[in-house]
């Protein structure tokens, strides 16, 4: 079944900075409207590029790039490539990546309420910082084998040897370093960013290196952000500030082919990847264990471990004084709101929908969340609407549309909401609208434009209590009163982040960083003395206070999720927090390595006038970057790839020789994504076609082909649902000029034909180990016909229809597919059909095909070699085929049958650590004679390459 999926080429490489489970963008194609006017500031340094309107950010962008350019260079090199860096402010989701081909960067500039996840920084500081060195990285990795590759193949060459050479872990753990380093906070700083490791220890869990590099689609394990950190971090402060600049200039020179980097630091520590690992983990486990805060609390597990599934229990919300309300998500099942009780049992309300943030607020009966949805066509444009549910009434209304809301709070009198709204130019303010209209009601003022996080109302509805940013990137805790808007402040600012606050009586509880492990602290509701509440060995979060103010709740993180748990408050045994503590900077064990870097930056670059100009949509449509080797036997070739900044134009010129002709062709294809369709054209000439007649002669022909097309691509989100909607049209023409030939009268000739095409996609949103969505459906039909004479004409449609098995990861997939042919058979179209399995292709006029397929996984192995091939699942297929076809005979049509059944057996696998790439082995029963081999009754083959996944 898989083979009859659309599959995609290795996508390009880049380099990001979030890990998030939420939606996440990169590399969009024509993501922004043609309305969308841009500006940039151009130095010999970089070129911002930015909407109007962004001018000081651009500006500070630019300001940091030139001041790390020039004096945040002595630990990666002095190689200097300009680059460009667009500033994407269409998107609510937090993220920015470095592409080396073409070299830029993206920043998705709106920050994100998730601070424990990326800190509190000012995100275009941190954006900057982050991604330039991944830019750093990128032009000092120019150095060997790597330059020569470079100057051979252009950028995509560059970056597959280097990204080969490098893990992807030394990447991102190198960024995260620098951002440590050069600003005051950082995630290196965020004890919560190594959450998963220290639940680990905590749990005596322990993981190969194989493992914590591949993932696992059964266990929780830390992706490369923190694993490299750890492992920069630790080589830094053991072996010096110069130390993986060396390492790295060895893996990309390629001094060792195999395993460069592991091979380099066997060299300079004695040690290959695994033992520096093993050293890197031990090293950070010996500080955790010598940690002794002398406070420790007793908590109790609400939820025990899964010992099935990874699951996590977030945000809870006492519904009375016995009951509490989570979001509960695992790798088997999508998010629910779920009813738990404090002695045990759970109860369903409903799924969640899809979200940029899980979080959410409950007050009676009705439930708010922000649901994230798209603009159908500009990829780069999407919202966060309000979604309440009542499950009284079991009820969903959609409150706002097109807002770019986040984080809502219900308030006590269940008649108005609170909500966070970040524009397009950065301006944040808290709304408070009509709970029954979405009507603004008023907008609170925000003079000192703080970034506000999780706002709550108190109990009488008076004020809003939330965490909020400064631009320094500081945190504090604020009240905020939403008649006058005054603002009283309870908790000061400092680096340390703090997290969504509960308010009990004259209580405020809420998370922070306040040590080297997240717990939940106390304030008064006036403000004063700062108490910690709970001791506990990892992360504490999301706080929860029974009516009576009796009972804590908490999320806790665990080695199989988040955990809830629960604690009898005594406010007897809280412990005072100093102001010192509050204000101290964290360096979690690695302070030497962090000062030989340097220090905070951000204070000393200041403003600089750059000239602002113009920067239209079309500067720069053709960028050559990359030269690409195209082999498919028996056709071998080269293409020259641009792409454009704004990555608006794809053009693709290429040479290609066929060695089956000896024939030689040029060719170029592009396609234009500024306008609402996307316009495609392309054209191609091709010399010393030939074939050899039944006399055996050969003759020869030179063949020209025009082609021009529209096209429309909808994809869109909303509810559980995601959507796709696809249609286009295009012109082809095809002249074929004979050369003389003294035996042959050859008469030139022509074809033109058009082909118009739909694809319909909906797909129920699916969990980590879900193999199919639960329910979706994929159609496609496409028609081809001449224009005049030869006639000819086909007709194609396919359909997949996904639904649930018998188990949870279970699939079952229904398909049915049918292709209609003109009967002349003067011009043939490419075949388009799959057969059924184990037959080959016949001649036909009609055909068509019904299949049923049973999906379902085997076993999770988790088991890898020599860094070559790691294994993630193993997942078998039992598949039925009936295909039937009409051919045209002298007495009429005809019937063929084709019918199979077999067994599937696929593999889930990564490749060099890297790149996920799945394939197969199928066994097929024909029941019918093959068109080709009619004596075959068995066939075992293997399925390479399938997929990506």
């Amino acid at each position: 079944m898989d083979r009859m999926r659309w599959h995609g080429l290795v996508p390009g490489i880049w380099i990001g900075i979030l890990f998030l489970p939420a939606p996440c963008k990169a590399q969009v194609f024509g993501g922004n409207p043609p309305s969308l006017k841009w500006e940039q500031i151009n130095t010999d340094t970089a070129r911002v590029i930015f909407p109007v309107g962004l001018e000081s950010e651009g500006e500070r962008v630019a300001s940091l790039v030139h001041y790390m350019n020039l004096h945040e260079r002595k630990s990666i090199g002095t190689q200097e490539w300009k680059i460009n860096i667009v500033l994407q402010n269409q998107t609510t989701l937090s993220n920015g990546y470095v592409e080396v081909a073409p070299f830029r960067s993206e920043f998705q500039i709106t920050p994100s309420q998730q601070v424990f996840s990326l800190g509190s920084e000012n995100w275009v500081d941190f954006l900057s910082v982050h991604e330039y060195r991944h830019a750093l990285q990128n032009m000092n990795f120019r150095q060997g084998i790597s330059a020569l590759v470079y100057h051979l193949f252009g950028q995509e060459g560059f970056a597959l040897v280097t990204n080969a050479a490098v893990p992807n872990w030394y990447w991102e753990g190198d960024a995260v370093f620098m951002e440590t380093a050069l600003t005051g906070q950082g995630r290196g700083r965020l004890p919560s960013f190594l959450d998963d490791f220290r639940a680990y220890m905590v749990s005596h869990t322990h993981y190969s290196f194989l493992k914590i590099r591949n993932g696992s689609l059964k266990d929780l394990v830390p992706d490369h952000y923190p694993l490299g950190y750890m492992l920069v971090a630790y080589g830094r402060e053991m072996y010096g500030n110069d130390f993986w600049e060396k390492v790295t200039s060895d893996a990309v020179r390629y001094r060792g082919l195999f395993y460069p980097l592991s091979r380099s630091l066997k060299r300079r520590t004695g040690e290959n990847i695994y033992e520096f690992y093993q050293s890197a983990i031990g090293f950070y486990q010996n500080h955790w264990k010598a940690e002794d805060s002398g406070f420790q609390t007793r908590s109790l597990p609400i939820t025990p471990a899964d010992p099935r599934t990874v699951t996590d229990y977030q945000f809870p919300r006492f519904l009375d004084s016995e009951r509490i309300l989570v979001v509960r998500s695992s790798y088997k099942r999508i998010p629910a709101f779920v009813v738990i009780g404090l002695h045990g049992g759970q109860q369903v309300l409903t799924r969640q929908t899809i979200v940029n943030d899980n979080y959410f607020s409950s007050r009676d009966s009705k439930i708010a969340w922000v649901e994230y949805r798209t603009d159908p066509r500009w990829g780069w444009k999407d919202y966060g609407v309000l979604k309440i549910y009542d499950f009284r009434s079991g009820t969903t209304r959609t409150l706002s549309h097109q807002t770019k809301y986040f984080s809502p709070d219900i308030a006590p009198d269940d008649s108005r909401i609170v909500v966070f709204e970040c524009t397009p130019d950065l301006k944040f303010a808290l709304k408070i609208l009509d709970l029954n209209t979405g009507q603004v009601l008023a907008t609170l003022p925000n003079p000192d434009q703080f970034y506000y996080t999780y706002p709550k109302f108190t109990a009488d509805g008076k004020a809003l209590i939330c965490a909020v940013k400064n631009s320094q990137g500081e945190m504090a805790l604020i009240r905020q009163e939403t008649g006058d808007g005054k603002i009283t402040i309870l908790v000061p600012f400092s680096h340390k982040v703090l997290g969504i606050p509960e308010i009990s009586g004259s209580h405020i509880y809420f998370s922070a960083s306040f040590g080297n492990v997240d717990n939940i602290y106390e304030v008064g509701a006036g403000g004063g003395v700062v108490y910690q509440v709970t001791g506990e060995p990892n992360g504490c979060y999301q706080p929860a206070v029974s009516p009576d103010g009796k009972t804590l709740v908490f999320s806790y993180y665990t080695f199989r999720g988040r955990q809830l748990r629960r604690m009898d408050l005594d406010s007897t045994r809280f412990r005072e927090v100093s102001p010192e503590t509050i204000r101290g900077t964290n360096d979690l064990f690695v302070g030497k390595a962090l000062r030989q870097e340097g220090a905070d930056i951000l204070d000393r670059v200041g403003p600089r006038d750059f000239p602002v100009t113009r920067y239209p949509q079309t500067a720069g449509l053709v960028n050559f970057h990359s030269i690409q080797p195209a082999f498919q036997d028996p056709n071998y070739g080269l293409d020259l790839v641009s792409n454009n900044i704004l990555n608006t134009f794809d053009l693709v010129a290429g040479y290609n020789y066929n060695r089956n002709e000896q024939s030689s062709g040029i060719s170029f294809s592009g396609i234009y994504a500024g306008l609402y369709p996307l316009i495609s054209a392309g054209a191609g000439y091709t010399f010393n076609r030939n074939l050899v007649t039944s006399h055996g002669d050969r003759v020869f022909w030179n063949e020209r082909t025009v082609n021009g097309g529209l096209s429309i691509p909808l994809n869109f989100i909303s509810g559980k649902y995601f959507y796709g909607l696809t249609g286009g049209s295009s012109l082809y023409s095809s002249m074929v000029h004979y050369r003389p030939n003294p035996k042959y009268m050859l008469r030139d000739f022509s074809v033109d034909y058009f082909n118009t095409s739909i694809g319909f996609t909906h797909q129920l949103v699916q969990a980590n180990q879900n193999i199919f969505s639960h329910f979706a459906q994929t159609l496609f039909f496409q028609y081809e016909r001449t224009l005049g004479l030869p006639y000819a004409e086909q007709g194609y449609g396919i359909g997949d229809f996904y639904f649930p098995g018998l188990f949870v990861n279970h699939s079952v997939v229904l398909e049915g597919e049918f292709q209609h042919r003109d009967n002349q058979h003067a011009y043939e179209f490419p075949d388009n059909f799959i057969y059924s399995r184990g037959y080959d292709p016949g001649t036909y006029s009609d055909i068509y095909r019904l299949a049923a397929n049973y999906t379902f996984p085997l076993v999770y192995p988790d088991f890898g070699f020599a860094g070559i091939v790691y294994f993630l699942r193993l997942r078998a297929n039992l598949f039925y085929d009936y295909s039937r076809s009409r051919t045209l005979h002298a007495q009429g049509y005809f019937p063929d049958y084709y019918r199979s059944a077999g067994a599937e057996l696929f593999f889930d696998t990564k490749w060099w650590n890297e790149y996920p790439l799945t394939f197969g082995i199928r066994y097929s029963r024909l029941f019918d004679a093959d068109p080709l081999d009619p004596s075959r009754t068995h066939l075992v083959e293997l399925v390479l390459p399938l997929q990506l996944f």
